[in-house]
């Protein structure tokens, strides 16, 4: 029965079940493939090839990604994105995310046949913050005990293992007021991998202990808090005198209260108290030393001290010292509170709230220069010497004095009046880290001259030390970015805030700069504007506006260097501090000026008389050419011009002609004449200089056999191709114009070629003439040249006048006057012309009309 059903199945029939099986059987091998290097955080593509039925044909289903070799989870707890592959036709592709940097390994999964792929390293990501572990209980002024560690880290908390601290320094600080040492990281050494050890870095922290936590905070801003840790400190806790105000020869009771913060007893090996008047001999009264304190607990040391008869008079500061014992570990602690008694005299002077200035620096810029107001009140004068001083401790401890200048006097009366300490350092004290730091005023000096006194005044008003993140110039964003010398511009840029507080610059004290050399000499500078002089940027992207600033016309064109200086202000009224922006080579491109200058030309012909011979030699014109440059001091540079002379051309009029400049004495020769234009070329570039002049004379000898009657010469803007000249540079095009201004067309009057034989050429006109207004003009034509004589005569034949002309001319004017130079009468007159080379005669009949 079964072979008949089988049989009994077509071909096509058959063939269409084989391919539905084909397509619905499930995955039964695969390959999983991805690449070997990947960063957390990134999506990447995992790839299922060669995926086939248990028939080998190309399969279509869903493979599950898992993890099967490495900690799927980040040190942060964060897991990864695995992302199911959709297989189609035996090939997939998905994309993932890992978040742990241990080298990983990925498993397929379809149903039951699970493949591997190959082992993928990962690497962290970029700095997001830094963690800090430090075991507990660690001892004051001892270095942190291992382990104790400070690890960048990524966002899932990875060790970012190719942090450099020389790039982005890093400082640890307490939570508390103690002092840190050995706490900055700024060196390539301080990370191994992304972590930095805080016992080899002898990382110690020194203060009154208890439980505290750490914070590091790196140059870029990120930050990181430690776990809390306990801090075995045996501290000073306070200082008391009773009384508040003696006098010499009296005693006084001072308590010291040390506290054990700790969780074991410890043991007090020293003390000692200070006393800023001078050294007092004091004894303690209720113990003996070493003693021990019990865990968690304090004790009050008594201490009495005898004020001598000769002790200085004036405000006495407390100040003390400790050392002890927990089991081996030596601790050490220090105060210097506001504990005080008076010691009472002549002399009584107060410090004015508010007056220390400044009260903040930077750390980059620290110099203890300070300038407080203290008031007098007292009957008797005195004087301030130079050994009073301004005092502030680094975070060992160790003082840094600023002493006064100069010398003080004090009068009666005299009220509040400015003190003014100094002291320059080359280099930053390496203890002095960010903060808050406590002064101390030190006043000494002489009551009426003879008896010493000393004051000392612990300043309610501290010194705060910052650091400084500046604002980033966010590249492309000056506008305009190109300008024309000589057009006032006003510019805008944007500016970023990288940091998370906002940043507050004094306006009007801001500027921007545009510079063209290293030397300076072509620098521009203009302030910044607002509508309020101080400007506070939050975090993020501020665009800040100047006012006008115009780069002069005559100032070379080109690229000017960008940079803007700005006033970053932390309180009004007690400091700023300017800090160029690093604008990463901005510039702005200086255009031409929109240019006034022109080449003024002024035409003047060398020859009146209207009529030319063929074959004569003459200087024809004469050019004027001055560069008009009121607004730029640019100089003009013209390699040359031509000449047009209307209808004709140069070729059909000239046989040669020659060019003589006046300023470099060139004279430059064409002897040989082809074109319309009669075009002058320099030997070399003339450069005029601002309303210099100079003058070219055009000289010309005319053909023998001329087939033109007349000509014009013609001069227009074409003529001439000037170009502005600055600093060895050709700018742009310089127009051409007159002498008033107007664009140059100019065009002689014509003149008239003579042709023909000498005596069919000769001519008066107007005939007959007005002598009271107009000449008569008598024409010929004298070729080859020759000299020619006029001789005018009454019909009667009495000689009215004699003239002769040199060869080369071609015309005579009369006036209408005798040799006499007296008027003749109305009536026909003879002309005689002869031509004294070839003794050739013409007479002519002129009439005079009066």
């Amino acid at each position: 029965m079964r072979k008949q059903l089988r049989s009994g199945l077509s071909a096509p029939l058959l063939l269409a079940l084989l391919l539905s099986a084909t397509a619905t059987a499930a995955i039964k091998d695969f390959k999983l493939e991805a690449y070997f290097f990947q960063k957390v955080g990134e999506s990447f593509p995992v790839y299922v090839k060669n995926a086939v039925d248990e028939l080998g044909h190309p399969a279509s289903g869903t493979v599950q990604i898992a993890i099967k070799g490495g900690d799927g989870l980040s040190p942060d707890s964060f897991p990864p994105i695995l992302n199911p592959i959709v297989v189609s036709n035996g090939e997939g592709s998905a994309f993932q995310v890992l978040t742990n940097v241990a080298p990983t390994i990925l498993e397929g999964i379809a149903d039951t046949v699970k493949r591997t792929a190959n082992t993928i390293f990962v690497t962290s990501g970029e700095l997001h913050h830094f963690s800090i572990q430090i075991s507990s209980p660690q001892t004051s002024g001892q270095p942190f005990a291992a382990p104790s560690t400070l690890t960048a880290k990524d966002m899932y908390g990875n060790p970012v293992v190719n942090f450099d601290a020389a790039v982005d320094s890093v400082v640890i600080l307490a939570s508390d007021f103690g002092q840190m040492s050995n706490n900055v990281f700024n060196t390539t050494q301080d990370f191994v991998l992304g972590v930095a050890g805080l016992t080899s870095k002898q990382t110690t922290y020194t203060g009154q202990g208890g439980f505290l936590t750490f914070q590091a905070q790196s140059q870029s801003g990120k930050s990181g808090l430690s776990n809390t840790v306990l801090l075995r400190s045996l501290r000073i806790e306070s200082i008391a005198a009773v009384p508040s105000t003696v006098t010499r020869g009296d005693t006084i009771l001072v308590t010291v209260r040390v506290f054990n913060t700790a969780d074991i007893s410890g043991t007090v090996t020293d003390l000692k108290v200070n006393f800023s008047l001078g050294d007092l001999a004091f004894e303690i009264t209720n113990a003996g030393l070493p003693f021990t304190i019990s865990a968690n607990s304090a004790f009050d040391f008594v201490l009495r001290v005898i004020i001598p008869p000769d002790y200085p008079s004036g405000t006495n500061l407390i100040s003390g010292r400790m050392a002890g014992l927990f089991n081996s570990f030596v601790v050490q602690d220090s105060f210097s509170g506001s504990a005080s008694f008076q010691v009472t005299g002549g002399i009584n002077l107060e410090y004015v709230p508010g007056s220390l200035y400044p009260q903040i620096y930077l750390l980059d810029r620290f110099a203890p220069n300070f300038q407080v107001r203290v008031s007098y009140q007292a009957s008797s004068y005195a004087v301030l010497d130079t050994t009073s001083y301004i005092s502030l401790k680094d975070t060992l401890g160790n003082p840094i004095n600023s002493y006064l200048r100069p010398v003080v006097a004090l009068s009666p009366g005299q009220g509040s009046l400015p003190l003014r300490f100094g002291q320059k350092y080359t280099t930053i004290p390496s203890d002095f880290g960010p903060g808050k730091y406590q002064l101390s005023l030190v006043l000494r000096g002489y009551e009426n001259g003879t008896v010493p006194f000393s004051d000392s005044i612990v300043l309610p008003d501290s010194l705060e030390l910052r650091t400084l993140v500046p604002l980033q110039y966010v590249l492309g964003s000056l506008s305009p970015d190109t300008i024309s010398a000589g057009k006032p511009a006003s510019f805008s840029f944007t500016v970023n805030n990288p940091t998370d507080s906002a940043i507050t610059v004094q306006i009007p004290s801001s500027s921007i700069s545009f510079s063209k050399e290293s030397k300076g000499y072509f620098d521009r500078y203009t302030r910044l504007k607002s509508d309020s002089a101080y400007l506070t940027l939050s975090p993020g992207l501020h665009t800040l506006f100047s006012d006008t600033l115009t780069i002069p016309g005559n100032y070379p064109w080109g690229n000017y260097q960008f940079s803007a200086e700005l006033l970053y202000v932390f309180t009004p009224s007690t400091y700023a501090v300017y800090r160029s922006l690093l604008t990463q080579g901005e510039s702005l491109y200086v255009k031409p000026p929109d240019n006034l200058q022109r080449l003024a030309v002024n035409p003047i012909l060398l020859t009146q008389n209207g009529f030319i011979s063929p074959g004569a030699t003459m200087d024809l014109l004469k050019l004027v050419l001055k560069n008009q440059d009121p607004n730029t001091l640019h100089s003009i540079v013209l390699n040359g011009f031509s000449i047009d002379f209307g209808a004709a051309s140069a070729q059909d009029l000239f046989e040669s002609y020659s060019a003589q400049e006046t300023n470099h004495d060139w004279r430059i020769d064409y002897p040989s004449v082809s074109g319309d234009k009669a075009a002058i070329e320099f030997p070399e570039a003339l450069i005029l200089a601002p309303y210099e002049e100079d003058t070219v004379i055009f000289s010309t000898t005319f053909k023998t056999d001329l087939n033109t009657s007349s000509f014009a010469i013609t001069l227009d803007q074409s003529d001439f191709q000037p170009r502005d000249y600055f600093q060895g540079q050709a700018g742009v095009p310089v127009p051409v114009t007159s002498t008033g201004g107007e664009v140059l067309s100019y065009q002689s009057p014509t003149y008239t070629l003579l042709s023909g034989s000498f005596k069919s050429s000769a001519s008066s006109f107007p005939n007959p003439f007005n002598p009271d207004k107009e000449q008569a003009t008598i024409i010929y034509n004298a070729t080859p040249a020759a000299k020619v004589s006029l001789q005018l005569f009454t019909l009667t034949g009495e000689k009215v006048l004699n003239l002769e002309n040199p060869e080369g001319a071609n015309s005579f004017k009369w006036d209408g006057r005798n040799a006499e130079g007296k008027r003749v009468l109305s009536g026909v007159y003879l002309a005689l012309l002869k031509n004294k080379q070839t003794d050739e005669e013409i007479k002519l009949r002129i009439g005079v009309v009066r």
